[in-house]
């Protein structure tokens, strides 16, 4: 009998909740074999800072034991970043520039736009070739921040974290493969009052911030033109449009955002309800918030992620 728990799942803190989800593969079927959510206290989480690591392990000690249809009982996890600890940015350079020059000048743009020093953060990042131009989408975070993360879940939990990267990856890997090929679509997700959004083609990523629910629901306008700047630069480099906004996450943000919006834009604004994964033992709600956890553990099935993945581990920088 295969251990389907010996593989690693995902893992997604936020300031309110833990959430786990190890994936299997049954042929082409992708299935959530269990998953949980674990709410936190105020305070043991806060901006994506570890506060309280003993109540926080002790959240994740109860979530893998608690999870559903039953408990997940593997070490090795994939981790997300908080968005709010992570400075994301996209660069455009020659696609001649590669190897160590390329990250020699990603690392000099990075020290130009963050208020940290080299010594202070590390960096990851992936490239994606258009013609004569490479688009870089980098991730830089604290060190001290991958060091709270790292501590809590290896020293407290016994843990082995094996990746680090953004909650954008865990967000968009579980998005079906039936979109339209022809045309780029903005992919926003809603969290604890904040919607993580970015510009997408396929799997790579043009575009990527994230904005306070509220202000954009009190004016929606000024997201607009943010996106709207979006969409240009978006063909400007691929030559495609983009056509609609696929929204997830939280319910009661969903519904927000896509109020805020509808009368507003000629895209098409969508709830996303359908993903990659099943997840049959499990209230058709839980999807709405374990995406990322899910999504994280989809890295693990490399016949389906063979490409590069941001990974704050990785000894980069």
């Amino acid at each position: 009998m295969f251990d389907f728990f010996s593989k690693p799942f995902g893992l997604h803190i936020t300031d309110s909740a833990v959430y786990a989800a190890p994936v299997t593969q049954n042929n082409v079927q992708l299935r959530v074999i269990a998953a949980h959510k674990q709410a936190l206290a105020p305070g043991i989480v806060a901006n994506g800072r570890i506060m309280q690591q003993i109540p926080l392990a002790n959240a994740i000690t109860e979530l893998l034991t608690g999870a559903q249809p039953q408990p997940i009982t593997s070490k090795k996890c994939i981790v997300a970043i908080p968005e709010s600890q992570s400075y994301e940015h996209i660069f455009h350079f020659p696609a001649a520039l590669h190897g160590e020059d390329l990250a020699r000048e990603i690392a000099a743009k990075i020290a130009d736009t963050i208020p940290l020093s080299p010594a202070e953060t590390k960096f990851d990042f992936v490239t994606y070739s258009f013609g004569k131009e490479q688009i870089v989408f980098a991730v830089a975070v604290p060190r001290v921040v991958i060091a709270e993360y790292f501590e809590v879940l290896k020293s407290l939990c016994s843990l082995h974290p094996i990746i680090f990267e953004p909650e954008l990856f865990g967000m968009i890997r579980n998005l079906p493969l039936s979109l339209d090929v022809k045309a780029g679509f903005i992919f926003a997700y809603v969290l604890d009052g904040y919607i993580t959004w970015s510009t997408l083609w396929l799997n790579m990523i043009f575009d990527s911030a994230r904005t306070p629910l509220e202000q954009v629901v009190k004016n929606p306008k000024i997201f607009l033109k943010d996106l709207e700047a979006s969409q240009e630069s978006f063909h400007r480099v691929s030559g495609l449009h983009v056509k609609n906004v696929l929204i997830a996450g939280q319910k009661d943000g969903v519904a927000a955002l896509q109020n805020a919006l509808g009368a507003h834009t000629a895209l098409t604004v969508t709830a996303q309800k359908n993903f990659r994964t099943r997840a049959d033992a499990l209230p058709p709600d839980s999807m709405d918030e374990l995406n990322v956890a899910i999504g994280l553990a989809l890295k693990n099935i490399p016949a389906l992620y063979p490409s590069s993945t941001i990974d704050l581990l990785r000894r980069r920088a």
